[in-house]
């Protein structure tokens, strides 16, 4: 349960709120439900049956599968839209915002996801070849959540071997992880780009980019330097001489770019000067400027697709530079931090899929494209 509030009437009855839900317990000591319905209702049922807290994060699942995790209600799921009942299945978290615990040995859907802190918005990544997952288990850790054997593998973390700053590649389980969570940007080619933040006092503010290979956890630095954060920008170039700054890249647009065969993603730094960066080996250069702030990206050949901060779906063709906006029906609005491309299957065209909201509701939505 989580009790946010309550009311004792005066002949004893105890009325309480727990999870949007007005409960009372009864004459016989049960509770019972008087209105209301959890934002965590719906595993095992259908898809549109379902109801969500807060969801900024998305990423693919096997196939046509969309893994989701709520930041409210602490839980990851995945949407399975070909199937025919059991379309809503809980993969991860028990729901506890406090006093949980962590273990590699335990169903992860029955403890806590423990790595929210100061300013995380809960990222994760995942392969979508067999849909294992990647996320900050702990504030210490990155593990793997492996889809076969059901249980979390700690990949990145364990204290007393390089810092997540050193400027090399090491071995990520051994790895220093600093004070706060690394935030899990995204799944490339076999790699997860993850990133790493300190902060102790007004001016140390440090952050570094690390690509780390998911089957033999080496970690190879990508960006970022010990710095202070109101110090030398990061020129277009070498990894080694870019200051990422204070801003902590939870939030970045940012996806594969096939043409260039690099990462692109829009630097929290560069927001003044609209310029999308490319991420590969050591270096961190310049991509090409863009029309407006994106919350999220997807780039399918030249064109890419987006949510923008106005909340809008747009698409963007970076050869002709127009922009078009995709109309969305009703009153709902794109948001969140990742949006990704489906391919055409069964039935269904090439597709967008993205987080969205609608008169105070949130869900996940397809867009088709053709």
């Amino acid at each position: 349960m989580r009790i946010t509030d309550f009311f004792v009437a005066v002949d004893g009855t105890f009325f309480f709120v727990d999870s949007d839900m007005i409960r009372v317990i009864d004459n016989s000591g049960n509770v019972q439900t008087l209105y209301g319905q959890s934002k965590s209702f719906g595993d095992g049922g259908l898809g549109q049956d379902a109801r969500f807290g807060i969801i900024n994060f998305i990423d693919h699942g096997a196939g046509d599968n969309v893994v989701m995790i709520d930041n409210a209600e602490r839980i990851m799921r995945e949407i399975r839209p070909n199937e025919v009942t059991n379309q809503v299945i809980r993969v991860a978290g028990n729901g506890v915002l406090v006093n949980g615990s962590f273990s590699t040995a335990t169903d992860p859907r029955y403890q806590m996801l423990d790595s929210a802190s100061w300013g995380q918005t809960f990222s994760f990544a995942t392969n979508p070849s067999n849909g294992d997952i990647y996320f900050a288990c702990t504030w210490h850790n990155v593990c793997r959540l492996n889809r076969i054997s059901n249980r979390w593998e700690i990949m990145m973390g364990q204290d007393g071997g390089s810092s997540w700053l050193s400027q090399s590649t090491d071995n990520g389980t051994t790895m220093d992880m600093g004070n706060y969570p690394a935030s899990i940007n995204g799944y490339f080619g076999g790699n997860i780009l993850t990133g790493h933040y300190s902060w102790s006092g007004t001016k140390d503010n440090n952050q570094s980019f690390r690509l780390t290979n998911v089957s033999n956890s080496l970690s190879t630095y990508v960006a970022g330097k010990a710095e202070e954060g109101s110090a030398t920008g990061c020129p277009s170039g070498a990894g080694t001489n870019c200051n990422l700054g204070s801003s902590r890249q939870y939030w970045s647009a940012i996806t594969w770019d096939s043409t260039a065969s690099k990462i692109l993603f829009e630097f929290d730094r560069d927001r003044g000067s609209y310029m999308f960066r490319h991420l590969s080996g050591n270096s961190i250069t310049n991509a090409f400027t863009y029309p407006e702030y994106f919350l999220s990206i997807v780039k399918v050949g030249s064109i890419i697709y987006g949510c923008t901060e106005n909340n809008e779906l747009k698409k963007w063709d970076t050869s002709t530079s127009s922009v078009t906006l995709l109309p969305i029906p009703g009153t709902a609005k794109c948001h969140g931090n990742r949006i990704l491309y489906k391919n055409a299957s069964g039935d269904k065209p090439n597709r967008l899929v993205f987080p969205f909201n609608q008169n105070g509701l949130q869900g996940i939505a397809e867009y088709f494209l053709n």
